[in-house]
């Protein structure tokens, strides 16, 4: 017997294909859809689901819980009675569950599964998905992506019209949003992009922090610091986002040491809370639609998808955004593990005995699916001038899996190694490591290098194979090793002889860090935008070339809101940094204090002169502790330039900038001169004095 299932970070659901060849979905014991994804450590017995849940509400200990977002962590361990868990380890106790009481009901036992996962998944978190239900015995046929299996569920292969579907897939602890082409039984996946790191208990944790700085400010007492009022404030806090979908206010109580409050929370202190965490989904959601190049007039319907959808803030975006109501008629909870049961009759249904691999007993057409990856795969080389590692990226994000390329090379030692990344940036630290392959016992030619292929592979669970052929296309070994903790190696000059070059004299790192809060949103953000190119323009920035350089001067550009971003490391390739600028979009909340500190990370290594320029319209969040970060930069001897405008704090600022005469207050219509001059006065006295 087959299965679905929505392995979910707070709710997990598992479906079969039923005697009419329609998914449905398997209550559980307490006759519900979704069981949670919560367990309890009892010393004699582990409980899954809603009683393991009621045991964390009650101030529980020995509860296990977002273990999903810990997927792939090899640092991720919990320890319950003497014994460790890794999130391999828990999830499949939570994939045992719903085995074992199907099983029950159906009276078959469950041998084949299709399990999901977020689109944004890597390869890691994906092959631990897989090794969770393999734990138990399972035969995993695939795994899938959580919005194109929702799109699967829906039931769109009825239409026979092609149609351009946006999925908007906000759960309990992760996000995804997709794009699906669909004409009758063909499903092709445009386009997704995600982080699984932001879900509906982002929102919960808001709202907590917001009441517990509410009976602080009372009572002095922060109800927070302790796990057993933390668990009932959570418990309070989830009951209330639900009642506010409903209401437009609601109350949250808190009982601690003695003390007694209630606090009146309105749906739109809740929207102006959680402001920040509804633009992430926002500029992922644009994003996507960038990405396909699509625009929301191109659109044919939004299928929502996940049990946070039900906030009224996110039928609000839809609506305002694409024109019209998202789809209705799904089960925002149940769909995801349709589309799994689905796929699972897909994939058993394809062996050559049968003559129609597509189709059902009943006379039903299954669909056929293109997926895509939302990671680019790449491996570590070398740049052209062998000065320095870089990120090569080789199969291309957004592209239909199963996916397979290959990249030669030329080598003179009887052992290669590959390290294989997932990223977009050129700067390999800046992606993430997966894995570490060892290509083994290459031949020579005397005195000639030997030729090898090294293939990457996407296969259709969206997991990385590597394999290796030599010049007479012959199958070589290949070994996977664990990644070296320390990979600091990728900063430095790689160790082989390279072309000499003279060294400059004065060579000068720049970073511009730009607010880019709601504030920021329209003209004030375009200007500061045209100010930055034209601080490129005045800066001269070169290429660097193999001979000799005259003039060194990199810049980079960083940017925050409520978090900080990296846009582009210091660098002297001026489009590339042209359409990082270009790229800024403004939202959420302002924070400075780990913008600086980022900036510092990417500095505090680098030689020669090193500035960072800060351009800030408002108030940020931790003063004290961006004056703490910006006294690190000067302690490292990086001088801070400060621009501020608008509503910008200049007194504040003045403690950021390294002098007084750095802390500068442009008026409107006056920041590309403000900017050009601070350019001009950098790159032509490699100092700040002259300011």
């Amino acid at each position: 017997m087959f299965a679905g299932i929505d392995l979910g970070t707070t709710n997990s659901v598992i479906a079969i294909i039923n005697n009419d060849g329609k998914p449905e979905t398997l209550h559980n014991e307490e006759g519900k859809a979704t069981t949670p994804s919560v367990i309890f450590f009892d010393e004699e017995n582990i409980i899954v689901g809603d009683e393991a849940k009621e045991r964390q509400s009650m101030g529980e200990n020995n509860i296990a819980s977002f273990f999903k977002r810990s997927m792939g962590d090899k640092n991720y361990m919990l320890t319950f009675h003497g014994k460790n868990y890794t999130p391999v380890d828990l999830s499949s106790i939570v994939l045992k569950k719903l085995k074992d009481y199907t099983e029950k009901v159906i009276g078959e036992t469950i041998t084949d599964v299709v399990i999901t996962v977020p689109a944004y998944f890597d390869d890691l978190r994906r092959e631990n998905t897989k090794q969770a239900g393999e734990k138990l015995g399972l035969n995993v046929l695939r795994i899938i992506n959580e919005p194109t299996a929702a799109a699967l569920g829906y039931g769109f292969h009825k239409n026979s019209e092609e149609q351009k579907i946006l999925v908007y897939d906000l759960g309990g602890g992760t996000f995804d949003v997709t794009i699906v082409k669909v004409k009758q039984n063909d499903f092709q996946v445009l386009a997704t992009d995600g982080n699984f790191k932001l879900g509906g208990k982002d929102w919960d944790d808001r709202i907590a922090l917001y009441v517990g700085e509410q009976f602080n400010n009372e009572f002095d007492l922060n109800p927070l610091d302790e796990i057993d009022s933390y668990n009932d404030i959570l418990v309070s806090v989830e009951e209330a986002k639900k009642a506010l979908s409903m209401l437009k206010k609601t109350n949250i109580s808190i009982h601690y040491k003695d003390r007694k409050a209630s606090y009146e929370i309105t749906r739109q202190q809740f929207n102006e809370l959680t402001s920040d965490l509804m633009l992430r989904t926002i500029h992922l959601t644009e994003q996507v639609l960038k990405d396909t190049r699509l625009t929301w007039s191109d659109i044919d319907g939004v299928l929502l998808v996940g049990g946070s959808t039900r906030m009224p803030m996110v039928h609000e975006y839809i609506k305002k955004e694409y024109g019209k109501e998202p789809m209705t008629g799904v089960n925002v909870d149940e769909v995801v593990a349709w589309g799994a049961a689905i796929q699972a009759k897909i994939v058993l249904d394809q062996p050559n005995s049968n003559p129609n691999p597509f189709s059902d007993p009943n006379g039903f057409r299954l669909p056929n699916i293109e997926d895509v990856m939302s990671h680019s795969l790449g491996v570590v080389a070398l740049n052209e001038d062998k000065t320095k590692y870089i990120n090569t990226r080789i199969l291309l994000k957004n592209k239909p899996i199963p996916l397979k390329s290959s990249r030669p090379y030329k080598h003179q030692y009887n052992k290669l190694e590959v390290y294989v990344t997932q990223g977009e940036s050129d700067n390999p630290i800046e992606c993430t490591i997966n894995d570490k392959y060892i290509v083994d016992i290459i031949s020579h030619k005397e005195g000639k290098d030997s030729e090898l292929e090294i293939i990457l592979e996407y296969d259709r669970n969206g997991i990385i194979q590597v394999s290796a052929k030599d010049e007479s296309s012959i199958k070589m070994p290949v070994s996977k090793v664990p990644v070296p903790e320390d990979m600091s190696w990728l900063t430095k000059p790689p160790k082989i002889e390279v072309i000499e070059v003279e060294p400059n004299p004065n060579p000068m790192t720049i970073y511009l860090c730009i607010d880019i809060s709601s504030s920021m949103e329209g003209s004030p953000l375009e200007e500061a935008q045209k100010a930055a190119l034209a601080f490129i323009e005045k800066c001269e920035v070169k290429k660097r070339f193999k001979k000799s350089i005259k003039k060194s001067i990199s810049i980079g550009l960083t940017s925050f809101n409520g978090a900080p971003y990296l846009n582009i490391s210091a660098c002297r390739k001026k489009k590339k940094i042209e359409s990082a600028i270009d790229k800024l979009v403004a939202s959420g909340g302002t924070n400075m204090k780990p913008a600086i500190s980022l900036t510092h990370d990417q500095l505090k290594n680098t030689e020669g002169s090193r500035f960072i320029v800060i351009l800030s319209d408002g108030a940020t969040y931790d003063e004290e502790g961006a004056e703490q970060a910006a006294k690190e930069c000067h302690n490292d001897n990086i001088d801070i330039v400060t621009i501020g405008i608008g509503n910008a704090d200049k007194k504040f600022l003045g403690k950021i900038a390294s002098l007084e005469k750095a802390n500068i207050f442009s008026k409107r219509g006056d920041l590309i001169k403000d900017f050009e001059r601070i350019a001009q006065v950098i790159s032509t006295t490699g100092g700040i004095k002259q300011l």
